[in-house]
């Protein structure tokens, strides 16, 4: 039997400004697709649905933001995806706590930023980390940024992450980050060059787990294969 499938997805997304120190933000995700099959297989769905708070009255900041995802039985889950303080020491020095997206990856988190749809940080088995709670201390010019962040993990153990990159050439993107954690390894490098509409990425990222995963939702399975071997452990939805 041959059947073919199509699907879209738009994103609409918009700020408001409340005050001169705070505003909200926020986007739509919506899907839409159909499968060339006997019976009827269009749909249509809300992916996310994201709301932020942001505030800001110098040298401090906090940003929180609440997603709403939708799910299989129509229903929707909600989490506190950001919650963040902050402080700028300096025009290019600041320290942040609170729940942090992690620095590794070239692909955006939200789908705003996205080209296509992405499980890099989403799904069972994730190729990074996406938010944890901990601190971390940024510097950042025009030429290069440097981050370390110091977090949580799973396993009730430090987690650590740093992360360099340069932007002194124009076009040009140049990055590194490690992340070490009791449930996983992490190196990642990526470069990439920008010239009109046109986007070039080199993108090698490498990651050992240790048999603890650190999962977006926070919820971890022990998978066992059939024949009674150790499958591991993944994430789930």
């Amino acid at each position: 039997m041959f059947a073919a499938a199509a699907s879209f997805a738009t994103v609409a997304n918009a700020e408001i400004v409340l005050t001169d120190d705070l505003s909200v933000s926020g986007y739509l995700d919506l899907w839409a697709g159909d499968y060339d099959a006997p019976e009827d297989n269009s749909y249509t769905s809300v992916a996310e649905f994201e709301l932020a708070l942001s505030y800001t009255t110098e040298p401090a900041f906090a940003v929180v933001e609440l997603s709403f995802e939708g799910t299989d039985d129509g229903n929707s889950d909600v989490s506190l995806e950001t919650a963040i303080v902050g402080y700028n020491i300096s025009e290019s020095l600041s320290v942040s706590a609170g729940n942090i997206l992690s620095y590794l990856g070239w692909e955006t988190y939200d789908a705003t930023g996205l080209y296509q749809y992405s499980y890099a940080y989403r799904g069972q088995n994730p190729l990074y980390p996406a938010y944890a709670v901990g601190a971390s201390i940024d510097y950042v010019t025009d030429d290069y940024s440097l981050g370390l962040w110091l977090g949580d993990s799973d396993a009730g153990k430090m987690s650590v992450e740093a992360m360099a990159k340069y932007t002194g050439i124009e076009g040009v993107t140049l990055f590194a980050a490690y992340a070490d954690d009791p449930g996983y390894e992490t190196i990642n490098f990526w470069a990439s060059y920008e010239t009109g509409a046109f986007t070039i990425l080199l993108h090698q990222p490498r990651q050992h787990h240790r048999g603890i995963l650190r999962c977006p939702t926070g919820r971890v399975q022990h998978h066992v294969e059939h024949d009674g071997r150790d499958g591991g452990q993944r994430c789930l939805p």
